[in-house]
């Protein structure tokens, strides 16, 4: 009996997963190429991008995820049973700041190489820190705490979950690529790759850390970091 209803709550779980992930790439879609231009072309871009990645991202990706994986906590492959205090004394900052500062390294060739010189760009702002924040919060809430949190626990091998994972991280990208006209070119000059890369090292920070804010962290200073010089 009990076997019955773990399978049943189960089934339920994958359902209410695969419906949220359906309808997410459905309405984002259409923010990204529809709403988001008509955005840009009446307000300021920092003001556009407010709207678009905190208020938008926190309505449909981070509320959600964050119900649904509560919901379904004892299906999740890493439950939220400790505080997120008692979680962090138990991680081991000390390559979490190796990354931060490979990635440090890595952006600032990037700008060199670019622009060749290494300038803050001239539209950044502070702003764009709490900003940032949000992105990290609301894309690992969707990517790691939910999506990549449910295949792992459903049987997989690890590195086949996280490599669905970074697929349908990948997918996400579609519209936004779509709307500047850079699909194509993202995929034929490997663009693509990059992103793939990135999500599979945000799974193994979520992965290592059992929590989704250190991953929120780490994302949100890459996107950070590129606002700021690419």
């Amino acid at each position: 009996m009990k076997g019955k209803r773990k399978m049943k709550e189960r089934n339920k779980m994958r359902t209410a997963v695969t419906v949220y992930a359906a309808v997410l790439y459905l309405i984002w879609a259409l923010v990204e190429i529809v709403l988001s231009p008509h955005l840009k072309s009446m307000m300021q871009p920092f003001t556009a991008s407010i709207i678009n990645e905190a208020v938008l991202k926190t309505l449909i990706w981070t509320i959600p995820s964050v119900m649904l994986a509560r919901r379904f906590d004892g299906e999740m492959y890493i439950k939220k049973d400790k505080p997120l205090p008692e979680k962090l004394k138990k991680v081991n900052f000390i390559p979490i700041v190796i990354l931060l500062a490979v990635f440090t390294a890595y952006l600032l060739g990037m700008c060199y190489l670019s622009k060749g010189k290494i300038a803050v760009n001239k539209s950044f702002c502070l702003g764009y820190i709490p900003l940032c924040a949000m992105i990290g919060i609301s894309e690992e809430s969707v990517f790691r705490g939910l999506f990549l949190n449910s295949l792992l626990k459903d049987g997989r091998k690890k590195w086949i979950a996280v490599l669905i994972d970074s697929l349908m991280f990948l997918a996400v990208h579609f519209p936004i690529w779509y709307a500047h006209g850079e699909l194509v070119h993202n995929f034929t000059s490997g663009g693509f790759i990059s992103v793939m890369v990135l999500s599979t090292i945000f799974s193994v920070v979520f992965m290592k850390t059992e929590t989704f804010a250190v991953s929120a962290a780490v994302h949100g200073y890459w996107d950070l970091l590129c606002y700021m010089l690419l």
